[in-house]
């Protein structure tokens, strides 16, 4: 699948959007064949990093060969999508749509992130209608995050779809390029939110008393129990500093003989990588048998009225913080001199 056919402008100028959002797009690639190499120069000067262009044998290729390769295809509109290269899923292979991306709207072929005001300011040059349709493209991330706040705050939640976690296989073969896990283009700040959504999901299935989730965590649903989540009242439209901080977990439910501490990991979709802070790591250690790491993902499918994926892990640092369990680990050391 190479020539993209655009439904309209609004389809075309929302992928432009989304493709200018920094950390969306890895590389836009060029291959030229050697004997087009001066005029690839002429035709692109200045719009090329010193990566770019690859260059083939000449008389190997007929033309130019431009990819784009996105790190991140979780807010990719939906037409966009359907235009992926099959096989990489990651990947973009319209020449042409490429070419106009470089010429008209500031984009450059480069390893490095999009000069994102030099391509909105030309875009915004083509009319209203095509930079609010870029914008739409653009915002994909805050108004998904606007939305799933107001479903999961006010309206009535999905129960959970509780899996077993399992141990991936090893693939193999030769992998695409970017292949794998996906990074995010979710800034800092809206991953906080992200997170802090998915703990209000946990509190409120909790509330609730949902049962397969009690299930998991050992509670018996006839037990009271007290519920302290470090961040409750959060609003993900304000400023909200995380009360969690130096805590060690995200909830603690206070049984009659005991406390339980739950740390809560969220995705928008499915991402098998997570970050751990010293702290939670410390009372994940400190608290073995009573602390318990719940990771949601497709925490989209709530906008659906459908149930996001549950994983509850019990005495995670048992499961993860093992040199087996490892994929890799980044140690600090420090010295003295003997002066």
């Amino acid at each position: 699948m190479s020539k993209i056919e655009w439904p309209s402008d609004e389809d075309k100028f929302e992928a432009i959007g989304y493709l200018a959002k920094p950390g969306v797009v890895d590389t836009i690639e060029a291959t030229v064949p050697a004997d087009k190499l001066k005029k690839f120069k002429d035709e692109y000067h200045n719009k090329y990093s010193i990566e770019f262009p690859y260059v083939t044998k000449a008389g190997s290729k007929f033309g130019y060969q431009f990819r784009i390769y996105l790190s991140d295809t979780e807010g990719c509109p939906d037409f966009l999508a359907s235009q992926l290269d099959e096989k990489y899923k990651n990947r973009i292979n319209d020449t042409s749509f490429i070419a106009e991306l470089v010429n008209e709207y500031g984009f450059r072929f480069t390893k490095k992130t999009q000069n994102e005001e030099q391509i909105r300011n030309l875009v915004s040059a083509k009319g209203a209608n095509q930079i609010r349709s870029f914008e739409k493209g653009f915002r994909v991330y805050s108004d998904f995050l606007y939305d799933l706040s107001g479903k999961i705050i006010e309206g009535d939640l999905p129960q959970p779809c509780i899996v077993q976690p399992k141990v991936a296989a090893k693939a193999k073969g030769r992998k695409p390029k970017n292949s794998g896990e996906m990074k995010s283009s979710f800034t800092r700040e809206q991953l906080f939110k992200l997170g802090w959504l998915g703990e209000t999901y946990i509190y409120k299935m909790l509330v609730i008393k949902d049962e397969s989730l009690l299930q998991m965590l050992g509670i018996n649903s006839s037990e009271s129990y007290k519920i302290e989540w470090f961040n409750e009242g959060v609003q993900i439209g304000e400023e909200w500093e995380d009360k969690s901080v130096g805590q060690g977990c995200d909830i603690v439910v206070s049984l009659e003989d005991m406390d339980l501490y739950i740390e809560v990991k969220a995705s928008k979709r499915k991402n098998g990588l997570f970050t751990m802070t010293s702290k939670e790591m410390q009372k994940m250690r400190d608290e073995a048998g009573k602390y318990y790491l719940i990771k949601i993902d497709f925490l989209e499918r709530i906008l659906k009225g459908e149930s996001p994926e549950v994983m509850v892990f019990d005495s995670p640092y048992n499961v993860f913080f093992k040199p087996e369990k490892m994929k890799e680990a980044t140690f600090k050391v420090e010295g003295d001199t003997n002066e």
